[in-house]
């Protein structure tokens, strides 16, 4: 999955301040791998490269039509990945079921819902992970 040139790029750190502004588009970023699903690779979250504060702003990254994943031990790689913003509430079983495989959530709702920023990826190029032993 090869990014494409001729998409704009925009930080990380301005799309999590106004994720609104963003939806629906189609961006490159980059960010850091914060975590990632421990079932299958199927998610990352990933925040802004000029950050390390534990509980800086993240977005969540899934792959397009989930036909590709990442690595369970890509945390603290760097990653670019290329996609479409979407902001959208999570309920509460959805919530709990991401929490069960690693993800957090800065901003939940009384309810247990939550809304999230996500950028549905289709393109992912990663630096920098360490490889186990």
């Amino acid at each position: 999955s090869l990014i494409s040139a001729k998409t704009p790029v925009v930080s990380l750190s301005e799309v999590l301040a106004n994720p609104e502004q963003f939806k629906d588009k189609r961006i490159v970023t980059e960010g850091n791998v914060r975590q990632v699903c421990q079932r299958e690779g199927c998610w990352a979250e990933i925040r802004a490269l000029d950050t390390t504060a534990a509980d800086a702003p993240r977005m969540r990254c899934t792959f397009e039509g989930y036909q590709f994943v990442i690595p369970k031990d890509s945390k603290g790689a760097n990653i670019k990945v290329e996609g479409n913003v979407s902001v959208q509430l999570l309920d509460a079983k959805e919530v709990a079921h991401l929490e069960s495989e690693g993800g957090t959530f800065t901003k939940k709702n009384a309810d247990g819902s939550a809304v999230v920023s996500q950028l549905v990826a289709r393109g992912v190029e990663m630096t920098g992970r360490k490889s186990k032993q």
